[in-house]
């Protein structure tokens, strides 16, 4: 008989049913005397004594300290069963909890402190312990911080610089799930931020005049709900390009997207008919703005989460005014002037930049962004940052943990619900890196800040005869010189207009465009422009234009929503892809499985997820 099963027989032998132990205890506690301060505790001495004694004799001998050593195990095995099952509790299933938690934010918004990420942390984890002591199950309290605290140094790692490399191979990219609907919501269970998520990555999350309108009502609906305290805005991105290889370097590519802006390309595509068309295009921005303009003015905050690339035609969606916008190393604005249905560029996000940028930008920036040349358009984390168009960069591998921390902070109620989940999302805050516009400020403050016409500013340019300067003019060689114009004149119109009226402007001169020869020229992929004398009255006429009416009907195009049924991995639960390119085992990848680590065998054909085998992954 093994040690370890002498002790569980020792523990559970039936003591009161042998009157041999019973007699000879009693005969030995009438000899024993104690002060009354120390009877109890000499008393259980004593006791655990004799019984050791007793049972080494007539049943199986073992050694009283390795006995003890044994039960002290047990008690912190039992401890740390308990412990995790504090851990794993569902609070923000609990609506007390939550309530509870909500009525302590603001006292620690309270404190004149500096708060860091371990700080609030560990309050949330005090908070969390307190509660369950006292609701749920009574716990050893100063034993659980004892192993908190030794659980955490454990799985501390031991390089200080190991934090960036260790998850390299852990992290598996977010496959694309393609939902039931639209739009998914997640609702808090008491008050809290209400989750919604653009969920249809199949279509790349395009917005077309149903969705806009989902969107509209979706939030609408919150409006009177004193339950959502701030609304939370997140996308299922949808990927392009390949799939990564574990094994390559780590980089920032340009493979994710968070939509593609709004369907104006696919509706041209189902209308034949040149009135049909403009009508149809009309009515989509009709809807766009009519959305961003209840966004700017939305009683509850909404905060913005971006992870991959905005499209510049539906940008106020993501990073409206107003927002608290949070966006990652693959966030990515594309400010490149480019001919598409909808040409002018975001107006009033430009306009606004000056007011939430941190530093002075450079005077002429805002005319620089919106005739931008595509080697000097794409703007990541730290130029967005720069320019006043973002707030909070976070590493994508931290944005899970910080949309869940952010979660629990918004259970703080109003006034306080905006300072609460700003101080979650500042703590997580990374350096993004250096800005690519730093660089040019100097020129961009010389040449679009000083230039009082376009001929003056083209003129400018030509004269500096760089590499940048060269970039742009060649770009705006190939730009009909009518919508150069009036995208010049009209950023220098707005410095001087209030946000509404943007918004009419931006919204007039796009549709305007679609009414010109230069579009006709363009959907017939010519560039035989207007010139002369003719670009002067056109650009007058694009600022006369005030009001849309169409006697035709509009066509509305519906991108297609169907759930993915896509093979599930039976070991990790690991979907396909949407290219159903399944697991890496069977591209020579060494014949293991990324998720598992689960070698592949010769008998095995790769992965069932892309396969209808439901054999071992």
């Amino acid at each position: 008989m093994s040690t370890q099963e002498i002790f569980i027989q020792f523990k559970r032998y039936d003591w009161k049913t042998d009157r041999v132990f019973e007699a000879g205890l009693n005969e030995d506690l009438k000899r024993s005397l104690y002060s009354p301060g120390e009877e109890d505790i000499m008393h259980s001495i004593r006791l655990l004594k004799a019984k050791h004694f007793y049972f080494s004799k007539f049943q199986h001998k073992f050694d009283l300290e390795e006995y003890l050593e044994y039960e002290q195990q047990q008690l912190l095995k039992s401890q740390e069963e308990e412990f995790e099952k504090m851990e794993a509790y569902e609070y923000n299933e609990d609506e007390e909890y939550l309530s509870g938690l909500g009525k302590i934010i603001p006292r620690w918004l309270e404190v004149a402190s500096v708060w860091s990420k371990e700080k609030l942390e560990s309050e949330i984890t005090k908070a969390k312990a307190y509660y369950y002591h006292s609701k749920i199950a009574p716990i050893d309290l100063n034993a659980y911080w004892k192993w908190k605290e030794a659980k955490e140094q454990k799985n501390q790692p031991v390089c200080p610089f190991a934090s960036t490399w260790q998850y390299k191979n852990k992290v598996i990219p977010s496959l694309p799930f393609n939902g039931r609907q639209f739009i998914s919501t997640e609702r808090p269970k008491g008050k809290g931020a209400l989750k919604i998520t653009l969920s249809s990555p199949r279509t790349h999350n395009t917005l077309t005049v149903t969705r806009l309108d989902q969107m509209y009502d979706t939030i609408n609906i919150t409006e009177k709900d004193e339950k959502i305290t701030t609304i939370f805005m997140t996308s299922n991105i949808s990927h392009v390009g390949n799939s990564m290889d574990f094994n390559e370097q780590i980089e920032t590519k340009d493979s994710k997207i968070v939509s593609s802006g709004l369907a104006l390309k696919e509706t041209s595509e189902i209308i034949s008919n040149a009135d049909q068309l403009r009508s149809s295009l009309d009515y989509m921005g009709d809807k766009y703005y009519h959305l961003v303009k209840y966004l700017m003015q939305n009683a509850k905050k909404i905060v913005s989460f971006t992870n991959g690339l905005i499209p510049v035609n539906a940008v106020y969606c993501f990073l409206s005014v107003g927002f608290l916008r949070v966006i990652t190393e693959h966030t990515l604005v594309d400010i490149q002037l480019k001919l598409s249905h909808a040409p002018i560029p975001p107006l009033l996000l430009l306009n606004m930049c000056r007011l939430h940028s941190q530093k002075a930008l450079p005077k002429g920036l805002e005319l620089y962004l919106a005739l931008a040349s595509p080697d000097y358009s794409k703007l990541r984390g730290p130029e967005l940052l720069r320019i006043g168009l973002a707030d909070i960069f976070i590493p994508e591998i931290k944005l899970n943990d910080v949309l869940d921390i952010s979660k629990t902070m918004a259970s703080c109620p109003e006034p306080h619900t905006t300072s609460a989940v700003q101080l979650a999302l500042s703590i997580h805050q990374t350096y993004a890196g250096p800005n690519r516009i730093s660089v040019w400020e100097n020129k961009i403050e010389s040449l679009f800040g000083s230039a009082t016409t376009f001929e003056a500013l083209e003129e400018g340019l030509r004269k500096d005869n760089s590499k940048w300067s060269q970039s742009i003019l060649n770009h705006w060689q190939r730009m009909p010189p009518t919508l150069l114009r009036v995208i010049f004149k009209a950023i220098n119109q707005t410095r001087s207009m209030a946000p509404s009226e943007i918004l009419v402007l931006e919204r007039s001169l796009n549709s305007y465009w679609r009414q010109t020869k230069d579009y006709e020229e363009w959907l017939k992929e010519g560039s035989r422009w207007a010139q002369g004398k003719e670009v002067e009255e056109t650009v007058d006429s694009y600022f006369r234009c005030t009001s849309l009416s169409h006697n035709v009907a509009p066509v509305i195009y519906e991108a297609i929503e169907k759930e993915e049924e896509v093979p599930v991995c039976p070991v990790t639960g690991q979907r396909a892809t949407a290219a159903g390119e399944g697991c890496p085992s069977q591209k020579g990848m060494n014949d293991v499985c990324p998720v598992t680590g689960q070698q592949a065998s010769l008998s095995m054909k790769g992965c069932p997820v892309s396969s209808s085998s439901v054999s071992s992954c």
